[in-house]
């Protein structure tokens, strides 16, 4: 079954207030958000900084976004422990070393993409979001590489 959007044109600055709900159906689920969340959603994912780099096996908490330099050898990046529905977790693999050292994100006991399977980046400068979604585990919406 193909998803469906529809989204009512508004005008945030006359029509709905900040604490104001907004109603999102996520796979037959309504979910509420408020206007000024969803403003700072947006807001911290267009204005993306890295809160951590790393050259070493590492192990990912939620809303993390990990730049991950492979030049000295294959690495491992675990996504978060226990993550609550809607967690995120961002991967960059930078240093141009990707290619002859993969990073591999480890799905840390839960699916990704509705497969007991880790994601292996194998492209330089490729970066993956992830989003973990209760009962079904993480997803993302790019092609292995």
């Amino acid at each position: 079954m193909a998803a469906t959007s529809k989204i009512s044109e508004f005008n945030s600055a006359t029509d709905i207030l900040d604490n104001e709900l907004i109603a999102v159906v996520v796979g037959g689920v309504t979910k509420k958000i408020t206007l000024a969340n969803l403003r700072t959603a947006i807001a911290r994912d267009l204005a993306l900084t890295y809160t951590v780099t790393t050259t070493n096996n590492y192990q990912m908490i939620a809303g993390e976004h990990a730049a991950v330099d492979s030049s000295g050898g294959a690495l491992t990046i675990k996504l978060p422990t226990s993550p609550d529905d809607g967690d995120t977790a961002t991967v960059r693999a930078v240093g141009g070393s990707v290619i002859t050292n993969n990073v591999t994100v480890d799905r840390n006991g839960n699916n990704i993409n509705g497969a007991a399977q880790d994601f292996v980046i194998q492209a330089e400068n490729y970066e993956i979001r992830f989003v973990f979604i209760d009962g079904y585990g993480w997803v993302h919406n790019r092609n292995a590489n």
